[in-house]
């Protein structure tokens, strides 16, 4: 099998996993976080059985091509697509590991979009998928290092930056939540500002802008005008 195959299972598990944790984000539903997790894992399985296939393809062509017998040369870091498909690994293997740690699924709604969509570009780019050796100006252990470092911290920003979308989303969900009693599509509405609370919290002034009907919020000096 070849390894785009795997790496194509993966990026539809990714953007299934995507709408999954969607989902749940909006209903709370806890089978359907569980179902979510499980199509990404079963994803971040295939892109790793993936990632192995295609080192050993590597591998095997510098064997042909006399470029020494170096397992770690052949690492399959030495373009754009294999750089983006191992920034994918690395960002859902982080995102794993803080699900097996912290038990918070919600995350999974900013982190699979970005996996999916990454793995997506590449197909819809038309990036060159072609194994292709270094030239020998390159083929050097630091480049390896270098690479492995760069798209390492790139995913590790990548998880930060979920994370804090996940933390503006509670955030708003707390400051503009509904009464007990309110139904989750009026909840989800005004959470995307596109129906006025029920209830503003303490502390938290709201007036109606004679204006256009509009809200006007104030926050101490500030002022956030409701469009």
């Amino acid at each position: 099998m070849d390894s785009s195959v795997l790496f194509g299972v993966a990026t539809i598990a990714y953007i299934f996993a995507m709408m999954a944790y969607i989902a749940y984000l909006v209903t709370k539903v806890k089978p359907i976080g569980q179902a979510a997790t499980t199509i990404t894992v079963i994803g971040f399985v295939s892109q790793t059985l993936a990632f192995i296939l295609r080192w050993k393809e590597f591998y095997e062509m510098n064997i042909r091509l006399g470029l020494g017998e170096s397992i770690l040369r052949a690492t399959p870091l030495t373009n754009l697509y294999e750089s983006l498909i191992f920034f994918v690994w690395c960002l859902i293997l982080g995102y794993l590991i803080v699900v097996v740690k912290y038990k918070n699924r919600s995350l999974g709604a900013f982190i699979t979009p970005v996996a999916g969509l990454t793995l997506a570009f590449i197909e819809m780019a038309g990036v060159s998928k072609d194994l292709q050796p270094l030239v020998p100006a390159l083929q050097s252990n630091w480049l390896l290092a270098h690479v492995f470092m760069t798209f390492v911290s790139y995913s590790c920003f990548g998880l930060s930056f979920g994370t804090a979308l996940m933390k503006v989303d509670q955030a708003d969900e707390a400051s503009w939540s509904l009464k007990p009693q309110g139904d989750v599509v009026s909840h989800h509405l005004v959470r995307l500002r596109l129906l006025p609370p029920r209830e503003a919290p303490q502390g938290l002034a709201g007036a109606q802008d004679g204006g256009g009907g509009g809200y006007r919020f104030h926050i101490g000096s500030f002022h956030l005008p409701r469009r």
